[in-house]
């Protein structure tokens, strides 16, 4: 799906002409050390509420893109995400192999994240 602008307009002091293609930076979104503390770092606790009872919701949360032309797939997805680990859970302890290292990602743009070493689970089957 292409996305044109349809005027000509300036962001940042920069001119785009009408009609340019353009391509939301996801990824500087979700990596704003202005909006998350310390965006590098998983942390899944910024998302709930302080008793860890409820998820709190973000307008720079944007996994699944955002307007009109946002992923068809979201409420799926995230349904079958949601059951996937809910049964991974209920049958397995998962705990970080390589000495609590799970995720250290690129310092890089590219349209893909990719881990530089090796992410290594293991699962432990629940008794």
């Amino acid at each position: 799906m292409n996305i044109h602008t349809t005027e000509d307009t300036t962001v940042l002091g920069q001119f785009i002409p009408k009609g340019t293609r353009i391509m939301g930076n996801i990824w500087a979104v979700h990596n704003d050390p202005k909006v998350w503390h310390k965006p590098q770092d998983f942390n899944l606790n910024r998302f709930l509420t302080s008793d860890g009872k409820e998820l709190l919701k973000f307008d720079y949360f944007i996994p699944f893109s955002m307007g009109r032309r946002n992923c068809a797939g979201e409420g799926l997805a995230r349904v079958e995400v949601f059951l996937y680990f809910v049964s991974l859970l209920q049958r397995y302890t998962i705990s970080a192999a390589n000495d609590g290292t799970v995720v250290s990602l690129v310092e890089r743009f590219g349209l893909i994240l990719q881990p530089t070493d090796a992410v290594v689970f293991r699962f432990q089957k629940r008794v």
